[in-house]
């Protein structure tokens, strides 16, 4: 019995414990949650201040001195009121007060009214601001993350939902907050006013007004969580809206008859998107409805007292008029204080969202102090190099290779083999998953970041069409160097994008359709354009232009050809030789008569080098390559 008592006795400490723990864990929640609020509150106030600080500055002190004005209007109307009472009494009475306070009170007015026209002007202000400076940050974010994650539906989803959060949340974080404060300054002056007539009114007037703030928060959460889980569904609409403004989709869209299937598929979506929203917007409009009505008590309520006070001669008929107003006016200031809180709190949650994304690790720097690249062509090594995609298996599976100074690489294989990760890799775009890539006996991504990148060049299969002007779509290779003519047109005649210059404007011509003045290229002459914005990167600058980065070395091109017709395509064969130059030049390709001008050829198969030589050891070993070779040889029979 007595071990039991005891064990009792012991059980029961440990329930009192957890009951005690439990009693002051919401307490707990909600007190980590203000603190985290705060932090958040802090960041936001300092990436706002960096980017906005002078219209951040004029809208607090607009704010501020305007929020003062209801009180002055409650003093000045309750002298009016009282001075057109004197005079409608006693008949002898002056009239030049009631001018007086008129006077005042429309004076107030009109500095009240100028007020209104500025703080829009400055939130606008401050807003656009905002829109360029933190949005900036964004994208500038976007490229200073590991290039892999660009192969993560997630980190698209949560780069949308940052550049949401920028565009509709930061400036109203503050501008509720300021308005907050002065909502504040308004309610203790007024409510000062009112307390001293019967405390009893604000008390009233807070306490007919918080359920409402309560029920609607909540639902402004859950209605930021269902729009932050439907980013996967938004962006899929989107991307389908766009297809109907894309002047390529229009082809396709009309010669398959494909637009009534898409716009079923978008309005379904879309639909069942906004149902999803809109019924969370019915029960906040619902709980608006309900909150206003137990308010709409809490006045009625107060509206009494005040009359009661005015009947019983507590105050005056001037009293009573401008307590009316203090009572319109403090229900005002409830509502922005308590209001703006419930806005913050939403606001706050779509800020996270950018404020998650800026958090995001970026890619590794170098250690302090790291060398620069070698300027010149230098021994590349890999030494099992592995890769995965997020998400993804391995597509390339221990890759030891040597590539000497000045060679010429061609790497072929089925799709899917993993020809173009290596060359991403070899690149150093992408980090590898094991082993690693040297160059010069050092490990690839230990040198300097810049001189790494300004050591390369490449023509991908998906290459960019800006829609810029020849000059910029040529030049942007190295864009330091946009102005220098002579560059410019031998990277065009390397790149077979001579006929630029016969352009309307030549290269200022606007590669863009549906810009005014602006023509558009075909696939192949698009193609050429890239190749020549390619080699652009490797032109030496000229001698007396020393601040010039040096001219890439290592020259990638990623299936050079596969928009080009068979002459075109034995153009840029010919000239292989002269656009590779000393370099070191690796090319990806399908058409296997392109790969006899490498020094070495290999053939990748399963993320693996399974061969590799010349163009005539491959054949006379029968393997692969000589079958892949033999296949393609019978098209061209």
């Amino acid at each position: 019995m007595g071990g039991w008592r005891a064990g009792g006795s012991a059980g029961e400490a440990r329930e009192g414990r957890s009951l005690h723990a439990g009693a002051w864990g919401p307490v707990r929640a909600r007190l980590r949650a203000a603190l985290g609020r705060a932090a958040t509150m802090g960041r936001v106030l300092r990436l706002l201040w960096r980017v906005g600080s002078r219209p951040m500055a004029a809208l607090t002190a607009l704010t501020l001195v305007s929020s003062l004005q209801p009180f002055g209007d409650v003093l000045l109307l309750k002298g009016l009121i009282n001075a057109c009472w004197r005079l409608l009494a006693v008949r002898a009475h002056p009239f030049a007060p009631v001018l007086g306070w008129l006077g005042l009170l429309l004076g107030l007015r009109a500095a009240g009214s100028v007020l209104g026209v500025l703080q829009p002007l400055t939130q606008t202000d401050l807003a656009n601001r905002v829109a360029l400076g933190l949005g900036e940050e964004v994208l500038g974010k976007a490229q200073r993350v590991p290039a892999e994650r660009f192969e993560e539906p997630e980190f698209h989803n949560a780069l949308w939902r940052a550049n949401y959060g920028v565009q509709t949340s930061f400036v109203q974080v503050f501008t509720t907050a300021v308005g907050m404060v002065g909502s504040a300054v308004t309610l203790v002056s007024l409510g000062g006013l009112l307390v001293a007539i019967r405390w009893v009114i604000p008390a009233l007037l807070l306490a007919t007004m918080v359920p409402n703030l309560t029920l609607t928060a909540r639902l402004d959460r859950l209605l930021w969580r269902l729009r932050s889980w439907s980013a996967p569904e938004f962006r899929r609409t989107w991307y389908l809206n766009m297809l109907f403004n894309d002047r390529q989709a229009a082809k396709e869209l009309r010669l398959f008859g494909l637009a009534p299937h898409l716009l079923r598929e978008w309005g379904e979506r879309d639909v069942a998107l906004r149902r999803r929203i809109l019924r969370v917007e019915d029960r906040l409009h619902a709980a608006g409805v309900l909150g206003t009505a137990v308010a709409a008590a809490g006045f009625g309520g107060a509206y009494w007292l005040l009359l009661s006070a005015a009947v019983g001669g507590r105050i005056t008929i001037g009293g009573f008029g401008s307590a009316v107003a203090a009572v319109q006016g403090v229900g005002l200031a409830f509502q922005g204080v308590l209001g703006g809180w419930r806005a913050i709190g939403e606001s706050l949650l779509y800020v996270s969202d950018v404020q998650a994304f800026l958090d995001a690790p970026d890619e590794p720097e170098p250690p302090a102090g790291a060398p620069p690249m070698p300027a010149v062509p230098s021994v590349i090594e890999t030494e099992g190099l592995r890769f995965a995609y997020p998400g993804g298996g391995l597509v390339l599976r221990g890759i030891d290779l040597r590539v000497a100074p000045g060679e010429k690489i061609a790497v072929v294989g089925e799709n899917g083999a993993g020809k173009s990760t290596l060359v991403k890799l070899l690149l150093g775009l992408y980090r590898p998953t094991g082993g690693g890539v040297r160059v010069a006996g050092r490990d690839l991504w230990s040198y300097a970041r810049s001189s790494r990148r300004a050591a390369a060049t490449a023509v991908f299969q998906q290459y960019q069409r800006y829609p810029l002007t020849a000059r910029e779509n040529v030049g942007v290779g190295r864009v330091e160097r946009l102005r220098d003519g002579g560059a410019l047109a031998v990277a065009a005649r390397l790149g077979g994008a001579a006929f630029l210059e016969d352009l309307p404007r030549g290269l200022d011509t606007l590669l863009q359709k549906e810009l005014e003045g602006g023509v558009d290229l075909s696939g192949g002459q698009w193609q050429r354009v890239a190749t020549a914005r390619a080699i652009f990167r490797t032109l030496a600058a000229a001698p007396d232009d020393a601040g010039a980065a040096p001219g890439a070395w290592l020259l990638a091109l990623d299936e050079p050809t596969a928009a080009l017709d068979p002459v075109a395509e034995a153009e840029v064969f010919a000239r292989f030789q002269e656009m590779a130059g000393g370099r070191t030049a690796i090319m990806v390709s399908h058409r296997l008569g392109s790969a006899r001008l490498a020094d070495r050829i290999l053939v990748l198969e399963g993320g693996r080098i399974v061969e590799a030589g010349s163009h005539a050891e491959l054949l006379a070993r029968g393997g692969v390559y000589a079958r892949m070779f033999a296949m393609q040889a019978e098209w061209y029979a």
